[in-house]
């Protein structure tokens, strides 16, 4: 493991698309037979699945317009729909000892690799919780987008589907005994709405600032009518990426 992870170390430090087309042709003709292929970048280190969108997303490259906005030297941050982690491990390795991670991942082969990730950055201050977030608690549909782990959807329909345990973040935090949220990531594919609409005891009691993902307009006007009341400012951040405060 370690002579795969400096292998891919030298070619994934830098930042240029050079960098990455290299990383891409070697996880692309050499992961199917390799058992197990590493990334290692300023973020940390990663687990990369073979023929999968994770070398775009944990590379330096993927969403550079929000990494900013992840910042906190102390606290509690939310990741909703985590994915692999990646932002988990951001923040996970700014807390230190200083604040805590709950991340919400409802997707077997997504959950998986984050515990990998996890494992390679040492981390111990970030709880992985095995569900999705929406405005009830319950059982419901995951539709899965084959093409892109991070695709996958509650409300967006796919052909194929799981069943997934789902909660709201008002009913997790007193589960999990959180006395103040200061950051939430929500990145839910469409599921945005349901996620704060569950939240609403936080956002009242907290106000914590709050990075999302809207896929348009009616989208945004939506979640807009829900932080209105909580007097939340919103400014674009990105292509479909925004910042409540």
């Amino acid at each position: 493991m370690n002579k795969l992870i400096k292998r891919v170390k030298l070619i994934s430090e830098g930042k240029t698309l050079v960098d990455k087309i290299k990383i891409g042709v070697y996880v692309l003709s050499l992961g199917k037979y390799s058992p197990e292929i590493y990334l290692k970048n300023e973020d940390g280190e990663f687990f990369i699945r073979p023929n999968s969108a994770d070398l775009w997303m944990l590379s330096p490259l993927g969403e550079t317009e929000i990494r900013d906005y992840f910042k906190l030297k102390e606290g509690i941050f939310l990741d909703v729909g985590a994915n692999v982690g990646k932002y988990s491990v951001i923040i996970g390795n700014q807390l230190g000892k200083n604040g805590k991670v709950f991340a919400f991942e409802p997707e077997p082969s997504n959950l998986k690799a984050f515990k990998k990730n996890l494992k390679l950055n040492k981390l111990i201050n970030v709880s992985i919780i095995p569900l999705a977030c929406s405005d009830k608690k319950g059982r419901l549909k995951l539709y899965l987008n084959e093409n892109n782990s991070g695709g996958h959807s509650l409300i967006e329909k796919q052909t194929h589907f799981i069943g997934v345990e789902v909660d709201t973040l008002d009913n997790l935090i007193e589960k999990y005994k959180i006395k103040k949220v200061d950051l939430i990531k929500i990145d839910v594919e469409g599921g945005e709405v349901g996620v704060l609409t569950g939240a609403k005891k936080i956002l009242r009691k907290d106000h914590p600032k709050i990075i999302f993902e809207a896929w348009n307009e009616k989208c945004l006007n939506r979640i807009k009518k829900i932080l209105n009341p909580f007097k939340y400012q919103i400014k674009m951040i990105g292509k479909e990426n925004y910042l409540a405060y």
